[in-house]
């Protein structure tokens, strides 16, 4: 292989890693979107299958032992409610903040963003560089937290703070086959990951959020999930009368 080759496949490489960190951008994306247009029947559902969580496990505990005592469950399950209730405030939050400001920007902002971020991977994403060490591949992984997020100055900021860090690569002719096929070895784990999430939860989210009628469609299936959750928790909560001789508490 030839310099002109390889760099050929440098290049090749490196847009098709782009489009892959683009994918996982759109993943990331959507599921804030997700979040920030579907929050209030989420957080009921997340709090609804918490508290059903915690009746189950004290009527299997209750089941298996007569004796016991689920007063530190419900301790700890109140710690755990905490944290839950902080995540789903965080969450909320941030979803707000990222979604807010790129609906505010115009196409070209957005643009603008792709095109110097399609740059940055072709000369420093790890794997396009393959000899990296831990602290590049660190700093790479918050460059690309403010590309998911479209913040272009965070992106700079970054990146100006560790300039020194990037050093150019030459590769000499020997290695050019190894390097070779380190890309393509990557290219098809890249294939695979693909594959794998375009299938998931947030990757399969795009469809959902396109209109009022789809978000209107999926708004009733959440809701739907939530009359389920709430005749299981009704029939979890005889099940602990039942077995305590006393109504649930809530936590």
């Amino acid at each position: 292989m030839n310099r002109q080759e390889f760099d050929e496949l440098r290049s090749e490489f490196a847009e098709y890693v782009y489009k892959y960190e683009y994918f996982l951008k759109c993943g990331y994306l959507n599921d804030l979107y997700y979040n920030k247009t579907f929050n209030k029947d989420l957080e009921l559902n997340a709090l609804l299958e918490f508290e059903n969580s915690v009746i189950y496990t004290a009527c299997k505990e209750k089941e298996a032992n007569k004796d016991f005592d689920p007063k530190d469950l419900f301790v700890l399950a109140l710690k755990n409610k905490s944290e839950l209730m902080e995540s789903i405030k965080s969450k909320k939050e941030k979803s707000a903040r990222i979604v807010g400001n790129i609906e505010k920007m115009s196409l070209e902002d957005k643009q603008a963003i792709e095109n110097e971020y399609l740059n940055i991977v072709k000369l420093y994403h790890p794997v396009i560089r393959v000899f990296v060490t831990e602290e590049e591949k660190n700093v790479y992984n918050r460059i690309r937290q403010f590309y998911n997020e479209n913040d272009v100055n965070g992106i700079r900021e970054i990146f100006e703070l560790n300039k020194n860090l990037f050093a150019p690569i030459e590769y000499k002719p020997e290695q050019y086959t190894q390097v070779s096929a380190f890309f393509y070895d990557n290219q098809k784990r890249i294939n695979a990951d693909y594959t794998k999430k375009s299938k998931e939860y947030p990757f399969n989210m795009g469809d959902v959020l396109k209109d009022e009628i789809t978000i209107a469609r999926e708004t009733g299936e959440i809701r739907t999930k939530h009359t389920q959750l709430l005749r299981s928790n009704q029939e979890l909560k005889k099940a602990y009368k039942n077995l305590y001789g006393t109504d649930f508490q809530a936590i």
